[in-house]
């Protein structure tokens, strides 16, 4: 890395206060995108837990509906 700001130094003849707005630059992008990602990978688990919890419900209702209308005859086939 400290290689790529010697060349561009050399090529371009960058200061020091170039230099250091582009590495402020790209670290305030790279720790934005980051922020994202992590409120996005939170939003989804969120939800990822809402919709286990409903599922859970509806198993149990599911269940519940298909003890009330089983018939003696089905129970002799298992």
């Amino acid at each position: 890395m400290p290689g790529f700001f010697l060349q561009l130094l050399q090529a371009y003849g960058l200061d020091v206060f170039q230099i250091a707005l582009i590495t402020y630059l790209f670290w305030k992008l790279h720790a934005n995108h980051l922020k994202h990602i992590i409120e996005k990978i939170d939003t989804n688990i969120k939800e990822t837990k809402c919709i286990k919890n409903e599922i859970i419900g509806l198993k149990e209702r599911v269940s519940h509906l298909e003890g009330r209308f089983s018939s003696p005859q089905d129970n002799e086939k298992f």
